[in-house]
């Protein structure tokens, strides 16, 4: 099995995307970084980043646990002059990070004092789904008609009790679940959530599979669905997992 993914993604009433992504046919993530800062951008990239590298490890099921302790300990081995292009990595077409930001920049270059929520899955060989999620980033798989997992949420915007960062807050969620083919896997930064209910992305889901069935004709159909005036950043993941 594989996932085939697509994402979409909204600015907003904001300056600057701070909202990152990144996938592959092994996994996916989106992570939310705080406030409308370049830093909280560089820290939302570091972290699917890092999520990305865990996940390609061929057990993520080992490689996801402890993930906050493991992020913040990888970020202390940087170097106090790391640059974009030697450390992070931002504006990379391949992580599903949008360079058009740059034009748009406020303040708050040192991603250092910055955090990120995040959201994100892996596909082991054995066909196991492990679902990590850390703050108010929504993360749901839809099976049939049935919403079969949920994200927990942390709290909501100013009282996280969990998040990523060079410290670290909360020790997050892991969950697993057997995949199946079909099954329809939804990534959602919280500025998308306001944007549709949920069972509006579980309807867009079933006509999506209903037509040709890909990510990205169930993607169209959710945001259609949605509102298109977001006030934060908006970023909708849709991964399916398909055979080989």
């Amino acid at each position: 099995m594989k996932l085939n993914c697509r994402a979409s993604q909204q600015l907003g009433a904001r300056s600057l995307q701070c909202d990152s992504y990144r996938f592959s046919e092994q996994m996916a993530v989106l992570a939310d970084g705080a406030g409308d800062f370049r830093g909280s951008r560089l820290m939302a990239d570091a972290a699917c980043r890092y999520f990305g590298n865990l996940a390609a490890s061929g057990e993520p099921g080992v490689a996801l646990v402890d993930l906050s302790r493991k992020f913040s300990a990888w970020l202390r081995s940087m170097p106090e002059c790391v640059t974009e292009s030697a450390g992070l990595g931002i504006a990379d077409k391949a992580t599903g990070t949008d360079a058009s930001y740059h034009s748009r920049e406020k303040s708050g270059t040192d991603w250092r004092g910055h955090w990120t929520t995040l959201v994100g899955i892996a596909l082991d060989p054995e066909g196991v789904l492990w679902l990590s999620s850390f703050g108010d980033s929504t993360g749901m798989m839809i099976r049939g008609d049935d919403v079969v997992w949920s994200s927990v949420l942390d709290g909501e915007r100013g009282t996280l009790t969990s998040y990523l960062s060079l410290s670290g807050v909360g020790e997050g969620h892991l969950d697993q679940i057997s995949a199946e083919v079909g099954d329809v896997l939804l990534l959602l930064s919280d500025g998308f959530v306001s944007l549709a209910t949920e069972a509006s992305m579980v309807e867009s889901v079933r006509q999506g599979l209903a037509g040709e069935g890909s990510a990205q004709t169930i993607l169209s159909a959710i945001l259609e669905r949605s509102d298109d005036n977001p006030h934060d950043n908006a970023t909708c993941l849709v991964a399916k997992v398909v055979g080989e």
